[in-house]
């Protein structure tokens, strides 16, 4: 007789999880994401906020956005990223939040 394995969530969560985790493991992906978690901002706003190059800061949207983490709309010659509303992605900014005011 063969155990059945027995988890706490479904696979395709845990590995939704596990890729979004892995994917906010780069500090300029999660200095985005913690940009976005004020509210939606055009490239040019990110970019200066988290102090990188245009290209760098674009590249790394479109990474996060393939990753389904982030969505954008278009106004004119502008796009304006925000977080989507994935389960997954809203619950990291209470991670985020508890990791970055923990003391070492």
């Amino acid at each position: 007789m063969t155990q059945k394995k027995e988890t706490v969530l479904p696979e395709d969560s845990i590995e939704r999880a596990a890729l979004v985790l892995k994917t906010l493991g780069h500090p300029i992906m999660l200095k985005i994401l913690l940009t976005l978690q004020k509210g939606e901002s055009s490239v040019a706003e990110i970019q200066k906020k988290i102090g990188e190059e245009q290209t760098i800061t674009s590249i790394y949207l479109r990474k996060m956005l393939k990753r389904g983490i982030v969505k954008y709309r278009k106004e004119g010659r502008w796009h304006y990223y925000s977080l989507t509303d994935d389960p997954t992605v809203q619950n990291l900014k209470y991670v985020t939040n508890a990791l970055l005011k923990s003391k070492s």
